[in-house]
């Protein structure tokens, strides 16, 4: 559960950055908002740090199922073949 996000002096950018952690997925809101405080601090907008996050995690996710899935694939070709 997030409790801390950086601090917003303008409140559609605090609306902007609270729609984003809302949109990223649960197992990754702490890591996010860890993103939107590392972006606040140096200066970017902390906003399109989550959705730059959350993009990023979504392609790696969809990386790994899809090479997981040809490794099982390329596995049992391999065994059969081994015969």
């Amino acid at each position: 559960m997030i409790t801390h996000i950086p601090p917003m002096t303008d409140a559609r950018t605090a609306a902007k950055l609270k729609l984003e952690l809302r949109l990223t997925p649960g197992v990754d809101r702490e890591d996010a908002a860890q993103e939107a405080w590392l972006a606040h601090m140096e200066g970017r907008n902390p906003a399109r740090a989550v959705n730059t996050f959350a993009q990023r995690e979504r392609r790696y996710r969809r990386r790994q199922r899809a090479v997981g899935g040809r490794a099982e694939v390329l596995g049992a070709t391999e065994h059969c073949h081994a015969r």
